[in-house]
């Protein structure tokens, strides 16, 4: 399983504009690699991949956007002023191609129109929509 997790891995490090990531089956039956539109070559790697791996299940699996995609889209959110005081992190999901986004604790829960000012700043800057999910920030202490 570890090495099908790292053979997959590797294409999704090479291919970060067309790759989310990888996820290992929790029975260890096989692994999923996350990908936006795969090139040729993206399809015939994990192919080749799979094929080294007979007794494991490789699934390819279609996500929104790339993990290059959510890095930048995530970095330009942050310094957005329509969000400031809503959102406290970013990160990508790898499993919808998506971002978590992390919400200030007095800011918990969202209000629709909170939610709204969000997913519209992700438009703008990703120029579509993507798949989003929240979770209540809380604050950090560095000793």
């Amino acid at each position: 399983m570890a090495a099908l997790g790292n053979e997959l891995q590797a294409i999704s490090d090479e291919h970060n504009d067309q790759t989310t990531g990888v996820a290992l089956c929790s029975h260890y039956e096989g692994a999923m690699i996350f990908v936006v539109s795969p090139s040729k070559d993206v399809q015939q790697s994990i192919a080749r991949v799979a094929s080294r791996f007979p007794d494991l299940q490789v699934i390819t699996r279609a996500t929104a956007a790339s993990i290059s995609q959510l890095f930048a889209v995530g970095r330009k959110l942050l310094k957005s002023p329509d969000v400031q005081g809503i959102v406290t992190g970013v990160g990508p999901d790898v499993n919808s191609g998506g971002l978590r986004i992390t919400v200030a604790k007095d800011k918990w829960p969202l209000s629709a129109n909170e939610k709204g000012r969000v997913d519209d700043a992700v438009k703008v800057i990703n120029g579509s929509r993507l798949p989003l999910t929240y979770e209540q920030g809380g604050t950090a202490v560095l000793d």
